[in-house]
Order: structure tokens, then sequence, then C-alpha cells
């Protein structure tokens, strides 16, 4: 009985791979060196998807002014197109720096510290920040958007 017949299936030790590759012709080799091919192309493609497959980011960096002015010891705050929230302090020369913003739309608010005094002193010298409209609280009503791009970006932001 030659191997290449149906029959050759019940033989023991027919369909390991060592029997197999012995006859190039034998029916389950092709099956095999198909199921192979398969499991290697999802492999690939598998790993290929998780390199890169993840969201983009960027980083954003710029200035605040408000009436002319740097707008020190506020805060600006992008809620990027995760409706993710990330904040950056504004230095005293104005500038800020935001680091791992998803790209895509991306809405920003502006927020200035209350000014709390604490009783005999606590708390040290507090800064002084110009009030700004209420609407550059709010994301929604800011009227302030970026669409973020992969990589750096530099984005200046003036109050009126």
């Amino acid at each position: 009985m030659s191997f290449d017949q149906p029959g050759c299936f019940v033989q023991p030790g027919c369909c390991n791979l060592l029997t197999a590759s012995q006859y190039p012709n034998h029916p389950r080799r092709s099956l095999v060196r198909a199921d192979l091919l398969k499991t290697t192309a999802a492999l690939c493609a598998f790993v290929l998807a998780g390199c890169g497959g993840g969201p983009s980011i960027g980083d954003v960096s710029g200035e605040v002014k408000f009436a002319g002015k740097p707008l020190a010891g506020a805060s600006v705050i992008f809620f990027d197109s995760n409706n993710k929230a990330i904040t950056s302090e504004i230095a005293d020369d104005g500038k800020y720096n935001l680091k791992g913003v998803a790209t895509g739309p991306a809405k920003i608010a502006i927020f200035t510290p209350l000014a709390i005094e604490f009783p005999g002193g606590l708390g040290g010298p507090q800064k002084t920040v110009p009030t700004i409209p209420a609407k550059y609280h709010d994301r929604e009503q800011s009227g302030l958007t970026l669409n973020v791009k992969s990589g750096s970006q530099i984005h200046n932001i003036p109050l009126e």
C-alpha cells in the first residue's frame, strides 16, 4: 500500500511531522504546511498590529497671555480626544508645556487659583493672578480648541 492512498491515515506514525517529511507527496504534508502557513500569517498580523497600533500622541507647548501680559500662576488644561485632562501650570513668563496629549480635537480651559487668605499669614505670600472671564474656566464655552497632531507643536493662547 502506498502512502498516497486514503487508507494511509490508519497506519501508525503516519501523521507525525517526521514521517510526513520523509514523504513529500503525502496528503497530510500539504495540510500541515497549510496550517503552519496560516498560523505564521496570523502571528505576524497580530504582532504587526501591536506595533504602532496604539493611540497617537502629541506634545503641546506655548504661552498664555491675558490682555497682552503673561498669565503666570494659572493652569491650562487640555481635554483630549480620549476625554483625558492634561494639565500644566503656566510659568512666570506665561509658558506652558503638556506631554502625552492624544491626537485629534482637544478642548482647552484656563483655571486661575482662588484667592484664599489664611489667618496669621499661613501658606506664605500668594501670587496675584488677574481675574479672567468665567467662560475660559469651561472647556465647552471657552472657544479654545486645538487639533493636536503627532509630535511636538506650539500653540499660543491669547485671552481677551
